[in-house]
């Protein structure tokens, strides 16, 4: 029975790989296909976001059936297993890093980091811990614009940490030169994105060669992050009107993202032996967004945590990471989560218009708090009905910053490359459905498809 290891690159698409293997700039990627078998995923949930589209993966059903709509929201309202579950069950040895959607770890995996957007810093095994909580910190506190700050004695305290995890010196000595070249040129920052994966990879790396699971993943969202901000840069003839500074600064930001995870992909496929099948996914991929939305100054949440606390309800609520302008708050009581929702609904812009700043979904214990003022003037105050003042944005922690336009947004086909024992080399798939990924790794690990999957293994690839 051969192993199995899923490579989720987050919302990459065909579009965007297909120029630069032509330039020979992804030789690992062009590599794999070559070896194996590769097609496009479909998703069809009507709503296009990573954290359905991965959960449809994972789970081989559809969003209406799964039931999962946020970043944070309570296992306990899923209404579909995920494939790292089933395996578990049926006795295989799983290891799973990053994947969205995964938390809490599970106490049988032979390693389990969640997602970087999880409640809390709980890993198996508790010494990647603070790996964890690096991830938690660098993914929920980069809010547009902004970049997590980070002291000297923390920085320090991340690093022997870090290197006590797993990650090689290294890895961090190529982060300090980073950093040192961005104090330098303030312009290079945009690549700090970058390291992040990097650092994940070295901690897979070594829970990987301790365990040999039958069954792992590994997730990165840095390509996203630089699709969603540069496709403009990167496709300027897509749009009307991009500006040359714009190309000049950041047309190879797309490019420098993708080589960083051929990179990344480079080393694992030096990880793994001659029995073990590389799956490589992305659920989604991107695409121009045809009216970008303008740039300059925009209104940013860079936590809820402020307004909790002037509500008056900071002792029973947790506050979570999430995406963007998405804010999950994890609270326990029903009468207390009931009085929360309503008194954030109330929360209005002061002035003429008055519309509310939140849109806010409930599952169980979290509620996914959504701020929907990035454009709309705050200068007058924000009125707040449950204590009957109305206050300046500051003071809710709502600051104004420049920030880059979204240029690139999801679109439902992704990428699917796979090689290795069983697979068919010089098979192309074209296009099917996102829900066939996970019933075919059932099959390689000889684990029988589940009623609640909808998708079917991918026979003509497999013999």
């Amino acid at each position: 029975m051969p192993k199995v290891l899923l490579f989720e690159l987050n919302e990459v698409g065909w579009p965007v790989v297909e120029p630069m293997l032509q330039n020979g700039d992804l030789p690992n990627l062009r590599k794999l296909m070559e070896r194996g078998a590769h097609g496009t995923t479909v998703c069809a949930d009507k709503r296009l976001d990573p954290c359905i589209a991965w959960p449809t993966l994972h789970t081989g059903t559809s969003h209406e059936i799964h039931g999962i709509d946020f970043l944070g929201q309570h296992p306990d309202t899923f209404r579909a297993k995920q494939i790292w579950d089933f395996l578990i069950e049926a006795g295989r040895k799983v290891g799973v890093f990053g994947s969205l959607l995964s938390w809490p770890p599970r106490p049988s995996a032979a390693f389990h980091i969640p997602e970087c957007f999880a409640r809390d810093a709980a890993t198996r095994p508790e010494a990647a811990r603070i790996v964890q909580e690096f991830n938690i910190k660098y993914s929920t506190e980069n809010k547009k614009a902004i970049v997590a700050k980070t002291s000297l004695r923390e920085m320090l305290s991340f690093s022997y940490g870090l290197l006590r995890g797993g990650v090689k010196a290294e890895t961090l000595l190529s982060v300090g030169r980073e950093v040192l070249q961005e104090s330098l040129n303030p312009k290079l920052k945009w690549r700090r994105v970058c390291l992040q994966p990097l650092i994940n990879y070295d901690v897979f790396e070594k829970l990987y060669k301790k365990t040999s699971p039958h069954f792992s993943t590994f997730f990165t969202n840095h390509v996203a992050y630089y699709l969603h901000r540069y496709w403009r840069a990167r496709f300027p003839d897509q749009f009307q009107g991009a500006h040359d500074e714009e190309v000049s600064a950041h047309h190879d930001t797309i490019p420098h993202s993708l080589r960083v995870g051929d990179q990344l992909l480079g080393r694992v496929m030096s990880l793994i032996d001659d029995d073990t099948v590389l799956v490589v996914a992305s659920a989604l991929g991107q695409g121009p967004v045809k009216n970008p939305a303008r740039s300059g100054q925009q209104n940013v949440l860079r936590s809820l945590a402020h307004l909790i606390a002037v509500l008056g309800d900071a002792a029973q609520v947790r506050v979570s990471g999430s995406m963007t302008h998405e804010h999950v708050l994890v609270v326990p009581d029903p009468q207390v989560r009931a009085q929360l929702v309503r008194k954030l609904s109330e929360i209005r812009e002061a002035g003429p218009g008055s519309a509310p700043i939140f849109k806010i979904v409930v599952r169980d214990d979290t509620a996914c708090v959504s701020f929907t003022a990035e454009y709309a003037d705050l200068s007058a105050g924000v009125v707040i009905p449950a204590i009957g003042q109305t206050l300046p944005p500051l003071a809710l922690d709502i600051h104004r910053y420049d920030v880059q336009p979204t240029t690139g947004d999801h679109t439902p086909e992704g990428i699917f490359i796979m090689a290795g024992p069983s697979v068919r080399p010089g098979c192309v798939l074209g296009e099917f459905d996102l829900r066939d990924v996970a019933p075919t790794i059932l099959q390689l690990l000889d684990v029988e498809r589940p009623a609640q999957m909808k998708g079917a293994p991918l026979q003509r690839v497999l013999h």
